[in-house]
């Protein structure tokens, strides 16, 4: 059960056993600390980091990865299967919204065991990129993920890849 849902139901617990005169400042007392404390698991949980010119969130909790920004002048990158921060090493996951917005790469390639499941709206948006590999791993392509990138003429699938191929070289 998630963590939220649990403090809810103590929260809930908590009200019924003491009158109704006090339960609305409970109430309230009970959501600050809530609410506190949520936010400072949610700071401990998710870092910025900046590897090679690509920045990605990571989430300690489950040791995942997500990109958010590429500041990379390189025109060809290969993004790993996964990074290590610390003594950590993290799945990359997603590409999120925007973080090739302007961007000058021309080409991006992942590994053949890559992890990438999702890449969202807009993530190459107004790029320069040409080329991409869409890996295996890759299960949603969310509407529009790479709108007016003009330049974006070979997209290469995983033959592996369960949900998207393409037929007479068209995706």
């Amino acid at each position: 059960m998630n963590l939220n849902y649990k403090i809810i139901i103590k929260i809930i617990r908590y009200l019924y056993f003491y009158d109704l005169s006090q339960k609305v400042i409970k109430f309230y007392e009970i959501i600050n600390v809530w609410w506190s404390f949520f936010i400072i698991v949610q700071m401990q949980q998710y870092h910025t980091i900046e590897l090679d010119g690509i920045v990605y969130s990571v989430n300690g909790e489950d040791k995942t990865a997500k990109i958010t920004c590429c500041k990379s002048i390189e025109t060809e990158i290969i993004i790993p299967r996964s990074i290590i921060y610390g003594k950590t090493e993290y799945t990359i996951i997603s590409i999120l919204e925007k973080s090739f917005f302007k961007s000058p790469i021309k080409s991006i390639q992942f590994p053949y065991d890559s992890m990438l499941q999702t890449i969202e709206k807009n993530a190459f948006s107004e790029s320069s990129i040409e080329k991409l590999f869409i890996p295996s791993s890759v299960i949603d392509l969310k509407g529009g993920w790479c709108s007016v990138a003009k330049n974006l003429k070979h997209i290469t699938i995983s033959p592996k890849n369960p949900k998207y191929s393409l037929f007479d070289n068209k995706f």
